[in-house]
């Protein structure tokens, strides 16, 4: 297998990757049954020498529903009918999760409500007063 490349800069060794194929389910007639053709991806989170801890901590944290009791993160895909195209899929999953909780989120710059949209949620607000009030029981004359 080769070495997987995520981002620039940033190339998971092969030796942190391991798949096994395996039955896969769904139509196919009786060559599903024959041929192991859905593909289990397993990525070494906790021993890949190619993340920096800071990296690490950060994967783990956004993956976390995706982390099995030894910190491997497992990609299934089945597909297609062929395991080849199944585990260059399965590669492209791990590469754009791990671009994904990879990415740093700029912070928030907090924004004020403008004076208009204050002034006309206000004047929403009495108009709608106004109507509920007007719904009250007629005086009696």
């Amino acid at each position: 297998m080769l070495d997987l490349i995520v981002q620039p800069g940033l190339v998971l060794p092969s030796d942190s990757l391991g798949f096994s194929a395996v039955r896969s389910s769904g139509p196919g007639g009786q060559h599903v049954n024959k041929t192991s053709s859905k593909v289990v991806l397993r990525f070494d989170l906790p021993s890949c020498p190619a993340l920096s801890p800071e990296q690490r901590s950060l994967i783990q944290d956004r993956t976390r529903n995706r982390l099995d009791s030894l910190g491997f993160i497992q990609i299934e895909c089945q597909a297609t009918r062929s395991q080849h195209q199944n585990l260059e899929e399965a590669r492209n999953l791990l590469a754009a999760l791990l671009q994904c909780a990879l990415r740093v989120q700029p912070p928030r710059k907090p924004t004020k409500t403008p004076a208009r949209a204050h002034r006309r949620r206000i004047q929403d607000k009495k108009h709608r007063a106004d109507v509920k009030r007007g719904r009250g029981k007629a005086a009696a004359d």
